[in-house]
């Protein structure tokens, strides 16, 4: 199979920025329900503030350390993220990640009424998970504390088993025996 592959490159401080005209079909909506809750001071309108219960946030995500293009990613496991794994773009311009602009952007939907943002661009990294390497096409987005949101495409693609009760991941890449991923 013969394909045409058209190339610009824009060069700046920043890195390179390739647009590719390309048949890849890309998601017309990605959603992500992977923020952070802060705990904000007792209200002021329960009459007990002892009785508010404190929030558990250092347990609600499912941190795992990965590696893409050979550098340590700190990434999210995030079945609520769908559509599209995600990179951050300060790690793309850290290790001069390679991006191609897309057509047309991807609205990026967040949890919270009317928070949402715009990507134009994507990369092809390889994403090892200890002992499974494989190439990977990330959507690149302004994530504030991960490097990676591995969501509901890759967690499909890896056979991911979640067990929240002893907060553990495993995975069975194809072709392979099913790992526990080190949380």
């Amino acid at each position: 199979m013969n394909c045409t592959l058209n190339k610009n490159q824009i060069r700046s401080t920043a890195g390179t920025i390739t647009h590719e005209i390309t048949e890849v079909t890309h998601p017309s909506k990605i959603t992500s329900a992977a923020q952070f809750i802060l705990e904000d001071p007792p209200s002021p309108y329960i009459k007990d503030n002892s009785s508010q219960p404190p929030l558990d946030v250092a347990k609600e995500h499912l941190p795992v350390t990965t590696k893409i293009n050979g550098q340590p990613a700190k990434t999210l496991v995030d079945q609520q993220t769908a559509g599209a794994d995600l990179i951050s773009n300060k790690f793309c311009t850290l290790y001069n990640l390679p991006l191609y602009s897309l057509k047309n952007p991807i609205i990026l939907q967040m949890t919270m009424k009317g928070s949402k943002g715009s990507i134009s661009y994507y990369t092809k990294v390889n994403c090892e998970w200890l002992e499974w390497s494989e190439e990977r096409i990330l959507y690149v987005a302004a994530l504030k504390d991960w490097d990676v949101i591995l969501g509901s495409p890759e967690l499909r693609h890896a056979k991911a088993v979640i067990n929240m009760g002893t907060i553990s991941i495993t995975i069975q890449p194809p072709s392979q025996n099913r790992i526990t991923l080190a949380l």
